[in-house]
């Protein structure tokens, strides 16, 4: 397979949004001063991987710091990956056993990738070689790259593209609700299929959305049947609401400090058959009553 040197001169981020743009598939191996340093893997221009030596913690010490598998449950897992080989993934044994679902777990797999990448765009006197290639990923497991690339970049990076706008209009009903921050459709594993209001200085605020979505929608600050719900932050709000029944299509807004979770989960639901018959022409999600 050809190589392409990359060197010190071009920005990491830049190669990134290059090879995103390309569509590119294969290996980044980057090196600080000539010490290996990381790995990002690309699957058809978006993320499907990423490491960094300055990482403070692998994915499985994530999971358990977050509360998601007991210490126990994470060494029993190790175990199991070392005997199942390296063609085994750990995200998968997870699920396989029941201990993560699929959502939380791109969910969490988000944030590591964040946290890799940003520990690599921190690193000084980087250089490395990319190898073009296919790597055996699933696509639901990928990432754009502009939901990878911490904020601090992006407040910084004019150059880096803003979220998609498509299908922005079917959004603008939302945008009279007060305190609109913006508002964005995604489905049920956190990939934006539409986003309205997320402006120049918050282009990665869009994954985050997203994945406080999810979280909301599936866990304990769901409200009941309604399939709605709401967080609260220092920074504002975010409330979601499942489009359809089967729990494919989901609509969140995010609100600024002043903003009224009730007001906005009731214009949410008004809306959210125009929405779902906007995103879904097809009407193969069945609407929610």
């Amino acid at each position: 397979m050809p190589e392409t040197q990359v060197h010190e001169e071009m920005a990491l981020a830049s190669f990134l949004m290059q090879t995103a743009e390309r569509r590119g598939s294969g290996w980044l191996e980057v090196r600080e001063g000539g010490a290996p340093s990381g790995t990002i893997v690309f699957r058809g221009g978006q993320i499907a991987w990423a490491s960094s030596a300055g990482q403070k913690e692998h994915l499985g010490l994530f999971l358990e710091r977050i509360g998601y598998l007991t210490p126990e449950q994470l060494q029993a897992t190790h175990s199991r990956l070392r005997e199942a080989g390296p063609e085994r993934k750990l995200g998968r044994l997870l699920e396989d056993a029941g201990l993560i679902s699929r959502p939380v777990l791109r969910i969490c797999l988000l944030f590591h990738l964040r946290a890799a990448v940003s520990s690599l765009l921190l690193s000084e006197a980087l250089a490395g070689d990319w190898e073009e290639g296919l790597f055996c990923a699933e696509d639901e497991l990928t990432f754009p790259v502009v939901d990878v690339l911490p904020e601090w970049l992006l407040a910084r990076a004019p150059g880096i593209g803003l979220p998609p706008e498509d299908l922005a209009s079917t959004l603008l009903p939302l945008a009279e609700i007060p305190g609109y921050r913006g508002a964005l459709a995604a489905d049920w594993l956190g990939r934006v299929v539409a986003c309205h209001g997320f402006g120049n200085g918050d282009r990665g605020g869009t994954g985050q959305v997203a994945a406080a979505a999810l979280a909301i929608l599936g866990g304990p600050c769901a409200l009941g049947r309604t399939r709605q719900g709401f967080l609260e932050a220092d920074e504002g709000v975010v409330i979601a609401r499942w489009l359809d029944r089967d729990r494919r299509l989901l609509a969140a807004v995010r609100l600024g400090a002043d903003g009224r979770p009730g007001t906005a989960l009731h214009r949410l639901g008004l809306f959210s058959p125009e929405i779902l018959r906007s995103l879904d022409p097809q009407n193969e999600g069945a609407l929610i009553t």
